[in-house]
């Protein structure tokens, strides 16, 4: 059973003239996804491609990330380190640390990984989407199927 023929037999059952379902399956159709050369089956094989291709470059990323984080704190124990002889108290050397170019540039690159990270993330997390929306396609199609006696 096609989709259209799925949603057809909705639109009648709630009593809907043919323009009106035209109008209505134009609708839900642009709603799921469906352009006129690509099926919402090649729709999901290209996401689930696009999440297998992208687990790498993430994984990248947030090795990346997790590294500036951990090699922040190592940068500011050298710059403290490094002002000690210069600077007599603890927070002198904090300050100093904290704005000395080297730890700024490490925050820099730090701010650009996590965005490169939360990005991946949320495309990633968006072609999860479109596989879930598939799947509801299948289990109501499989549902509607059983409903007209076709077990």
């Amino acid at each position: 059973m096609s989709l259209l023929s799925g949603l057809s037999g909705w639109a009648v059952r709630w009593g809907h003239d043919g323009n009106l379902l035209n109008n209505r399956l134009d609708c839900v159709l642009r709603w799921v996804g469906m352009v006129a050369n690509q099926t919402i089956d090649e729709q999901v094989e290209r996401a689930l491609a696009f999440i297998r291709d992208k687990a790498k470059e993430l994984a990248q990323a947030k090795a990346e990330r997790v590294y500036l984080e951990e090699f922040r704190k190592s940068k500011k124990a050298m710059l403290i380190q490094e002002a000690s002889d210069k600077l007599k108290t603890a927070q002198e050397r904090e300050s100093y640390a904290y704005s000395h170019k080297d730890y700024l540039q490490i925050l820099e690159a730090l701010k650009i990984a996590v965005e490169k990270e939360t990005f991946l993330q949320f495309s990633i997390k968006a072609s999860e989407l479109k596989f879930e929306q598939w799947r509801t396609i299948q289990a109501n199609r499989r549902l509607e199927f059983g409903r007209y006696g076709n077990n």
